[in-house]
């Protein structure tokens, strides 16, 4: 017999995977506005939650749609904060065995937000001064492994308007290494990997208030597909994104 507990938590795993399937077909019918209001909109939260997987930052969206910072209270406690009486966690899921369905999860476990919180004070993620953190990770990209001869000749032979318009072009020259590599995705087609490349170069630059714009056409490639292969494919931008605005974490 399943434990009263139990019971609850395979539900709200069930209502969990619901909400994830639900929020990508809706993104799916959308990726014809032409404004690209609610796609760009979901981009730039996966900017902000950058730290968490595409299914939890839609977890996060749709439970606390304000939520700045999010963390389980174990980490909370480390940092001298505790949970504000009352307040409700957010739920989200954990994946510990692979799936052929990407929607799939093992089990859910529970954050908190910042605001949901108390203590000592708590330095963002990624601090907003922008001009500094854009250099500190433009010569981080700029050095990296993927730094090539072709990467670095295509950022100087691109002209640019501003500082922001020339670290997005960093970033991107970055990303066109990453997911070109020959021990890469490019069996995807290399359509869909150009569309994968945009997007992860938006995340980065829009986690440092730098808009680079995202072409409808990478949309289509990207929201096109069945939902499982869409959210594969955020998951990977999302993935490659997260691994380079590590290196601006506040320690």
């Amino acid at each position: 017999m399943i434990a009263e507990r139990d019971v609850i938590t395979h539900l709200r795993q069930d209502e969990a995977e619901g909400i994830v399937r639900a929020t990508v077909a809706g993104l799916q019918r959308e990726r014809s506005d032409p404004g690209l209001g609610s796609i760009t909109r979901f981009f730039k939260r996966l900017a902000q939650h950058h730290e968490h997987c595409v299914k939890n930052v839609i977890l996060i969206y749709h439970q606390r749609p304000n939520a700045m910072y999010v963390a389980e209270e174990s980490v909370w406690k480390q940092n001298e904060r505790s949970i504000r009486a009352g307040e409700k966690p957010i739920w989200l899921l954990k994946t510990t065995e692979e799936h052929n369905d990407p929607f799939a999860a093992d089990e859910v476990f529970e954050v908190f937000d910042i605001e949901q919180t108390e203590g000592r004070s708590f330095p963002p993620c990624i601090q907003h001064s922008n001009r500094e953190q854009q250099f500190v990770l433009f010569n981080y990209l700029y050095f990296s492994d993927y730094a090539d001869e072709c990467n670095v000749e295509y950022v100087r032979k691109l002209p640019s308007s501003s500082p922001e318009e020339a670290f997005a072009r960093r970033v991107e020259a970055y990303f066109k290494g990453v997911m070109h590599e020959p021990s890469g995705r490019t069996i995807l087609g290399e359509k869909l990997v150009e569309a994968e490349v945009e997007l992860a170069t938006y995340v980065v630059c829009q986690a440092l208030n730098v808009n680079p714009g995202i072409k409808p056409l990478s949309v289509e490639r990207i929201f096109g597909q069945r939902d499982t292969e869409v959210l594969d494919t955020l998951e990977r931008s999302h993935h490659a994104a997260s691994q380079v605005l590590s290196c601006l974490v506040s320690k």
